[in-house]
């Protein structure tokens, strides 16, 4: 018995070292805050947290015992070993394959693309796409010059199901070299907030957690599934918070 209580924790041990690992991935690169804010991500970590955590420490206590034949114990442990590595594989796929890649900013509102939206794209992005241990891109869109181009890019959409303007990767520029035109287009308070109770709720409520004002300006940020508020630093173009939507 004392054995297997061994097994059992050194199994748990080395559960808790990967899951640590996939747990970085997920909250310090992938989905790296504040973007967390539009995704979530934890029915992949419980499943995959369950098997590594749970299950696969339990059934090693189950099935070790040292009376076994040598390759009959070194089976059993292979087995669950594999259905470990298994569900970690597919929730670290899972997980980079819906994390935003690029937040694209165009006409004053942020599209936070994933990898699978990026990946519809048969052109080459026009900014590096972010690698495995990247976090998210803030990137400008180039909009169309005139109404001769617009009306070839809704064409485009149309006929050719391409993708919509601001998920056009080859049009993506560099943050730092378009800030002051990209970040014009903020919401006018003013305007959004007197129609809106419940928005200067949310507005009066994060502006009191803030030590400092600072110079910043807030842009609807939309997700696959959600849209909210983010919060942008005007000096440094980086996406501070991204709260609940007040527009």
């Amino acid at each position: 018995m004392k054995m297997r209580f061994v097994a059992f924790f050194s199994h748990l041990l080395v559960s808790i070292f990967l899951i640590s690992v996939f747990l970085f991935l997920i909250f310090k690169i992938w989905y790296i805050e504040p973007f967390d804010a539009l995704y979530s991500t934890w029915d992949i970590i419980k499943i995959v947290a369950g098997v590594d955590l749970i299950l696969g420490p339990l059934l090693t206590f189950v099935v070790f015992d040292m009376r076994k034949k040598r390759s009959e114990l070194a089976r059993d442990l292979s087995i669950i070993f594999a259905i470990q590595l298994t569900a970690l594989v597919w929730g670290g796929y899972v997980a980079q394959k819906a994390r935003p890649l690029y937040a694209a900013m165009f006409n004053g509102v942020i599209l936070s693309l994933t990898l699978n939206e990026v990946s519809k794209s048969t052109e080459t992005p026009a900014v590096e796409m972010p690698g495995l241990l990247e976090p998210v891109k803030f990137v400008y869109v180039l909009p169309p010059r005139d109404s001769e181009e617009y009306g070839k890019l809704l064409r485009d959409i149309y006929y050719n199901d391409a993708p919509d303007v601001g998920m056009r990767v080859e049009r993506f520029r560099e943050m730092s070299e378009y800030r002051e035109e990209a970040l014009k287009h903020h919401l006018q308070l003013d305007q959004v907030l007197d129609k809106n109770p419940k928005g200067q709720k949310v507005y009066d409520a994060y502006m009191r957690s803030r030590a400092t004002d600072g110079d910043i300006a807030f842009y609807p940020i939309k997700g696959s599934t959600v849209s909210k508020t983010a919060v942008i630093d005007l000096k440094s173009a980086r996406i501070l918070d991204i709260i609940d939507s007040f527009y």
